[in-house]
């Protein structure tokens, strides 16, 4: 069963996936609802892919106001 949360406009859906030594994976969508990220190894716990896809989403933000 897939969870959804909101982090800077955009969604995170993590799902369990235990493959690739993680046990879960994570989806990234833009405020646009398409998808930009998908990560098998997401992280161990679901605390811990929802944080590697909130470090995703902050690195993003930082490299589009270099710009």
């Amino acid at each position: 069963m897939a969870t959804e949360v909101s982090y800077k406009n955009y969604t995170i859906r993590i799902e369990p996936y235990d493959k690739h030594c993680s046990r879960y994976c994570f989806v990234v969508i833009d405020p646009e609802g398409r998808e930009v990220k998908h990560v098998q190894a997401g992280g161990d716990t679901e605390a811990m892919a929802q944080e590697n896809a909130e470090k995703m989403i902050d690195f993003e933000y930082a490299y589009s106001e270099e710009r």
